[in-house]
């Protein structure tokens, strides 16, 4: 029941002691118009003795209105009439006096508010208890409302007596509520029982230890310790983040000591993670009906402004509370020092550019941070916030409001593995693969043919992507210097050699890229902007696409059309990786942390062979000596490189081989051998397990090798009309060594080789010269160790120069060479699932002592059924927390499973045989 229901109810018993008694009698509901004469001739007669008596306090009549039917104004109004009129009636026949009495004060009314039919009936019981009139409606269901449902309850008119209703105070009902939560919050945070949950005690003593004031509560703790408040902190924030607050400052003054912690003049808040159910959203998927209730949302902070301070407390007078003027006419003004004030900054967190669907603007939305997560973050960094979804004024008219969140906890992605970006699931299966694959002798060749495959020819710059991909050894010294380990490159050359496709590989490849070209970009823009905002005139920092793209990769093309002063800002970029802003006041630096792959055309239009490159490349050194390889691709005209181009690109176009007619029969076996290509999603998954690994570390025959070569492309006079595209300055021994290391990354091998270092020699003086030096091939004598065996397991794992292996089972790629998966694993996986949707014996359950219901059961095995189809479909053991994470995602608040609760159904579905659960780890049967 509402707080102002129950206040009505509260006045009608308070009042009924006056009102009864000008009653002739306990009010009859059934009376008929037998006594209306005679009751309203017995008040004629004394009403001027009964106003004299005490009928001069006014009376009022009371409608009570349901708002759980969703009435319209003019519905309300009707059924209030309705009821107006059914009270009227009553009292004519039964009390007269007071009717006119009533008409008197000109038929004064109160409405209030009611939540259900239950509550409308035990009101109207309660106030024909106290022999009042209680007239309710029911509806005849000729518009939205059902038939027979009951609106509004009129009440009276009553005699307000010596007390005036306007001046009752309402039952503090809402300070009781939040007192038992509050309680039983506290309760919470105080238990230790229950088995794999945090402990807050602990966690509490840590805060005040290191002088916070926000403790970090995982939902899915209290999911388990009380369901009901968890589904009501999603969707009623704003009443049970108080409770929360309250509880913690209960706990704190409980556990603070004295001489060790200050609390004085400190607020403490709770903050919350864990699983929100269809309550995690994007900046897209936000829609109204998130408005009011607590969100996570994933997100890359853009802009944000410089903190401030904002007004908390203020003791001056205000225009509603206290006069502005003393009696004397003075100007009462606000006390400033008196006043107490709070953190609070402004951030806008757009949605991750690798998950916006192509072709459509990132959308973002406005973030307001205060107390102790202001300057939690800057931007560029990807942020899980925590907070709640509001609206607000202001909106521009047309009925439209500008909405924000308010946030509540705030979590760096990119302090994790991956630096937050989003990232494809590695299965067991894509693991044993991938190192399957790594033994091969020629894996670098195989990955790099397998990058855009529909481009002909370009086998060194293909080479030079995968390493760029892969990226180097990123190097932070104890003195503060920053080695960058990404790999920059830039092709310049005739129009038509293919330099954007590669550029649009590259951003459909990455799992992070952002794309951008020349005269379409400016200096601000990719690295930051300072603006300011519209609607308050602070300045806003505003990050670029450099920044943006934090540990991925920036594709540039038409380099050439940028104007010099914006091609100057990315010079700290593109060696530093940071971002120095110094405008308008504002000092800061951010990270850049990303590789940069870029395209140009010559200065002539067309590379001209006759000149030196640097006259063709119309590029200060000072830009060329930060890219790491700088291809110069040129369109020579050559009859049989040509054929071999025209024959490429023709295949793609059709089905019949060369040589065959269309309706002729042929063979299905072809002569020449195909090349092996890996699929695209396969060449992803190969990348990020790379990526993932330790970084290689250098050997010492690999840096004497780099030294050496470094020392003879720096000294060695050039023969011929041999001229270097870019200068060799000292990042070209940097360059060796980022290139050597990704090439190991390459192979999966924890240490940077020899071959290593030769393989990016041989790359680097592809790009400077154009000229590679074939080592000479030695035949291998084969050796008889007398096991014929381990001579064939070497022969599987180091194969030949010139010979691909068939690649192993299980992985997916462009030609029908490779199998796939065998079908009879795949029927085993469908005999498993059937078995998995098959109920446990009821006798099973009732001998299993566990509180789980038959109804959660049978819920949870046909989501866990969902998920081992869907994401978990190649792994046969999965750790419990996985589990649950992905079982929860996208369910109702209200349904979603606590830690314990899963645990209980797991241990009910191992013993019936459907799984096992051991260690917190989900094997499948």
């Amino acid at each position: 029941m509402s707080s102002n229901t129950q206040a009505g109810l509260v006045v009608a018993v308070a009042l009924v002691s006056a009102t009864i008694g000008y009653w002739p009698r306990p009010f009859d509901q059934g009376e008929g118009s037998d006594n209306e004469e005679s009751d309203e001739e017995e008040h004629d007669d004394t009403n001027l003795g009964e106003i004299k008596a005490g009928l001069m306090e006014e009376c009022k009549l009371v409608l009570v209105v349901r708002t759980d039917l969703g009435m319209t104004k003019g519905k309300i109004a009707a059924q209030c009439g309705h009821a107006t009129l059914a009270c009227y009636k009553a009292i004519s026949a039964a009390n007269p006096a007071l009717l006119r009495h009533w008409e008197r004060f000109g038929q004064p009314k109160i409405a209030l508010k009611c939540d259900s039919e239950e509550e409308l009936l035990l009101l109207q019981a309660t106030a024909q208890s106290l022999s009042l009139c209680a007239r309710s409606i029911q509806d005849a269901g000729r518009t939205q409302i059902a038939a027979g449902s009951r609106t509004v309850l009129g009440i009276g008119p009553v005699m307000s007596g010596p007390l005036n209703m306007a001046e009752i105070p309402e039952p503090n009902f809402p300070d009781d509520i939040m007192r038992d939560r509050a309680r039983i919050l506290q309760e919470f945070l105080e238990d230790t029982s229950r088995p794999d949950s945090t402990d807050y005690i602990a966690e509490i003593d840590t805060m005040l230890r290191l002088d916070e004031t926000r403790l970090i509560v995982n939902v899915d703790d209290l999911r388990d310790y009380n369901a009901e408040h968890a589904i009501g902190l999603l969707r009623q924030p704003h009443e049970y983040i108080p409770a929360f607050d309250a509880a913690l400052l209960e706990r704190v003054k409980l556990q603070y000591d004295t001489e060790k912690h200050d609390i004085s003049n400190k607020e403490y808040h709770v903050g919350f993670r864990g699983s929100f159910g269809d309550h995690h959203v994007s900046p897209r998927t936000l829609r109204a009906s998130h408005i009011g209730k607590m969100i996570s949302l994933e997100g890359i902070v853009t802009r944000y402004d410089a903190f401030g301070a904002l007004l908390r407390k203020n003791p001056g007078p205000t225009s509603t509370i206290t006069p502005l003027v003393d009696p004397d006419g003075n100007p009462l003004q606000m006390e400033v020092g008196y006043s107490t004030f709070r953190d609070h900054q402004r951030i806008s967190v757009q949605e991750m550019p690798e998950r916006a669907p192509p072709g459509q603007l990132p959308r973002s939305v406005d973030v307001i941070m205060d107390d102790d997560l202001v300057d939690k973050c800057k931007p560029g960094d990807r942020v899980t916030l925590v907070g709640v979804y509001r609206s607000i004024g202001g909106g521009g008219g047309a009925g439209g409001f500008k909405t924000l969140i308010l946030s509540n906890n705030i979590v760096l992605l990119s302090t994790k593995s991956g630096g937050g970006i989003a990232q494809a699931r590695l299965t067991d299966t894509d693991i044993r693969n991938i190192n399957k694959l790594a033994q091969k002798r020629n894996i670098v060749s195989l990955l790099s043919s397998s990058l855009a495959p529909s481009i002909y020819g370009h086998d060194y710059i293909k080479r030079a992507i995968l390493l760029l991909l892969l990226g180097g050894a990123e190097k932070n010294l104890t003195n503060g210097t920053h080695i960058r380990g990404d790999i920059n490159i830039l092709m310049v050359g005739d129009p038509s050699t293919a330099k954007s496709q590669l550029l649009r590989f590259v951003l459909s490849t990455a799992s992070l890229a952002i794309a951008t070209t020349g005269r379409g970009s400016s200096g601000v823009g990719l690295t930051a902007a300072v603006t300011t905002d519209k609607e308050t005139g602070e300045r806003r920092l505003e990050a670029g696409a450099m920044v943006l793209a934090d540990r991925g990769v920036v594709c540039i093309d038409e380099f050439d059309k940028m104007s010099d002063v914006d091609r100057v800002a990315i010079h700290e970029v593109m060696e530093q990786q940071t971002v120095t802003i110094a405008k308008a006041g504002i000092h800061t630096s951010l990270n850049a942390r990303c590789s940069v792959i870029a395209a140009a055309n010559p200065i002539y239009g067309q590379y001209d062979v006759h000149k030196d490159p640097h006259r063709n490349i119309a590029l200060p050194d000072s830009l060329l000596s930060r890219f790491d390889l700088l291809f110069v691709v040129t369109d020579d005209v050559e009859e049989n490189r040509d054929r071999k181009i025209a024959d490429h690109v023709l295949r793609m176009h059709r089905y019949v081989p060369p040589g065959h007619e269309e309706g002729t029969s042929r063979s299905t076996r072809s002569a020449a051998k195909k090349p092996e290509i890996l699929s695209i999603p396969f060449v992803k998954k190969y990348i990020q397990y790379a990526k993932a690994k330790p970084a290689p570390v250098l050997t010492q025959g690999a840096a004497d090798w780099i030294v050496q070569v470094y020392a003879s492309l720096r000294n060695d006079e050039l023969e011929g009309n041999n001229k270097k595209t870019s200068p060799l300055t000292a990042r070209t021994l940097e360059t060796l060594i980022r290139l050597a290391t990704a090439h190991a990354k390459a192979r999966l091998s924890s240490k940077v080789e020899e071959k290593d270092a030769m393989a990016a020699e041989e790359i680097l003086k592809f790009a400077l010269f154009k000229e590679v030096l074939k080592p000479e091939r030695r035949k291998r004598r084969k050796l008889n160790t007398g096991a014929a065996g381990a001579g064939a397991q070497s022969d599987e794992e180091e194969g030949s120069d010139d010979e691909m292996e068939s690649a192993p089972s299980g992985w997916k790629c462009h030609s029908n060479s490779l199998p796939r998966l065998p079908k009879a694993r795949a029927t085993m996986s469908t005999v498993l699932m059937g078995a998995w949707r098959r109920s446990p014996h009821p006798a099973q359950l009732r001998n299993h002592n566990r509180a789980a219901s038959l109804l959660s059961v049978d819920k949870f095995r046909s989501r866990l059924s969902e998920v081992f189809q869907e994401r978990f479909a190649e792994e046969e053991a999965i750790p419990m927390e996985s589990v649950l994470e992905a079982i929860n995602e996208g369910l109702p608040v209200d349904e979603l499973f606590g830690r314990i609760e899963a645990t209980e159904i797991a241990e009910i579905m191992t013993a019936a045989d459907q799984i096992m659960l051991s260690d917190g780890v989900i094997y499948k049967i």
